[in-house]
């Protein structure tokens, strides 16, 4: 069941390019699309201060957040990553914090936010909050 589970991963392209992919590698990816019922309940909780954004702003500050979880908060890291200029992450990380507020300093409210960007990154789908 799970190496069927992990060709499907491996045909939509969630297991990166290799002549060989083991289910044990991919396992994180696995828990994460494993319920889309959880991971829309989850995506409504930890989300839910997208909800009245546009969906370009949506869009453009889920894939800013995501980034600033992942390099730590490190704005050139994040101009970097997203091809923007740093003044540019700083005025969307001050938008998050304003949206976000004492969420964004709780570690768990933080991994739960990643963990609901990222697999909303992996099935291709906007992170919406709603």
């Amino acid at each position: 069941r799970w190496a069927r589970r992990t060709l499907d991963l491996a045909r939509r392209g969630l297991t990166g390019d290799h002549p060989v992919t083991h289910t044990g590698d991919h396992l994180a990816t696995h828990w994460l699309l494993l319920d889309r019922f959880l991971l829309d309940e989850l995506s409504a909780k930890v989300l839910a201060p997208f909800a009245d954004l546009t969906a370009k702003q949506q869009t453009r500050l889920a894939e800013t957040l995501l980034c600033w979880l992942e390099h730590n908060g490190s704005t050139p890291e994040i101009a970097q990553a997203l091809g923007i200029h740093p003044q540019t992450v700083r005025y969307r990380v001050g938008q998050l914090t304003e949206l976000f507020g004492d969420r964004l300093a709780d570690p768990a409210r933080r991994l739960e936010i990643q963990m609901a960007l990222r697999a909303h990154r992996l099935l291709g789908t906007r992170a919406s909050g709603s």
